[in-house]
């Protein structure tokens, strides 16, 4: 009778967090339609998201992928009215086309009768989905090149694109906020053990749970995950729409990287040491209260990038900003429209 009464207890505070989880999901779920969305199927199967941004007046002749970072997905390029880097851009004349990797935002993700597994690594989105991506929008578009403009592992990825045989096809790169030493990781490197127990972290689960800490002023939740200086208010929306389960073999390929300091493939490939081979123009951001993608860290990226067309841009108050620059910031601050998209807008103009 006892067993039976804790295992009545256990599904009721299941029944519970899960109900909560669903009612926040429901209250703070953001509803921004793109222009078109289409999908482009990757060589191995996945079908990815393209939400496409039409152009207000003139176009420019090269479009522009924007992609996300670990655990993101495209809603950090379109966050609010105020908040969107894709308003800007299009308001500037260029098609933008904002790409959901495997298993996030609108693309495929793995199901219970479907053949996808959360399993892939890093370079699955170096060889597979930008790939994909890029052919499509050049396809769709007509055009040469496009422009890839990556957040976090978005820009990682462009690291790693820019020494790849589709380099040809891109035009420019800009990485905002994307790191290429992990120093700053090393305390926590030994949870991986314990994370190997997974196959899969839910974090959007986690997420939704844990909105009531961004109902409030920002605090230490907001400065954890990079999203600082927002518009007030707007710290439960963030974190019911921006966050995507990740699987654990990404996660134990990031912590491999921490444990040795460098970013490379499984097949031991070091892609930061390659950016000195490369040619292409370079854009590169960072933020003085990053603590994803510290200063020093992207610093590292820009001095090893052997393009002679590159730059590192710095937001936070050091540097004139009107307030700190977290990991997200660049793109959903409150003054992002004003210090960082005029900026971003200059130097594609003049690539």
């Amino acid at each position: 009778m006892i067993l039976i009464k804790l295992i009545l207890i256990v599904l009721i505070i299941l029944a519970g967090v899960f109900s909560y989880a669903h009612w926040m999901e429901s209250r703070y779920r953001l509803v921004r339609m793109p222009d078109e969305l289409l999908y482009a199927t990757t060589k191995d199967g996945w079908k990815l998201a393209l939400s496409r941004y039409l152009p207000k007046g003139k176009r420019k002749k090269t479009p522009i992928i924007c992609c996300h970072g670990l655990a993101g997905n495209h809603f950090g390029f379109d966050f609010t009215d105020s908040a969107s880097v894709t308003k800007a851009l299009t308001e500037e004349g260029y098609d933008v086309f904002l790409l959901d990797l495997r298993g996030a935002g609108w693309s495929e993700k793995p199901r219970r009768l479907s053949p996808f597994r959360y399993d892939w690594r890093f370079e699955d989105h170096v060889y597979f989905d930008a790939p994909a991506a890029i052919n499509k929008v050049l396809e769709i578009t007509g055009a040469q090149k496009v422009h890839w403009i990556g957040h976090s592992m978005g820009g990682m990825i462009a690291y790693a694109l820019s020494q790849t045989d589709i380099a040809d096809k891109i035009a420019s790169f800009t990485a905002i906020d994307s790191p290429a030493t992990f120093d700053q990781y090393k305390k926590i490197a030994s949870l991986q053990g314990i994370l190997r127990i997974f196959p899969v972290l839910h974090v959007r689960f986690i997420s939704l749970l844990g909105t009531p800490f961004f109902m409030g002023k920002e605090g230490f939740f907001n400065k954890v995950s990079g999203a600082i200086d927002i518009e007030p208010g707007m710290g439960p929306y963030f974190i019911v729409n921006f966050n995507e389960n990740v699987p654990m073999t990404l996660i134990q390929q990031f912590a491999d990287w921490i444990r040795n300091n460098q970013v490379s493939g499984s097949d031991g490939k070091n892609y930061i040491e390659g950016l000195e081979k490369i040619d292409k123009p370079f854009l590169f951001t960072s933020g003085d209260e990053d603590f994803t993608a510290v200063p020093a860290s992207v610093r590292f990226a820009y001095d090893k990038c052997g393009s002679k067309d590159k730059k590192l841009l710095t937001f936070g108050k050091a540097s004139g900003s009107v307030g700190p620059y977290g990991h997200l910031t660049p793109l959903i601050g409150k003054n992002a429209a004003k210090e960082v998209y005029p900026l971003l807008v200059s130097w594609l103009n003049a690539h």
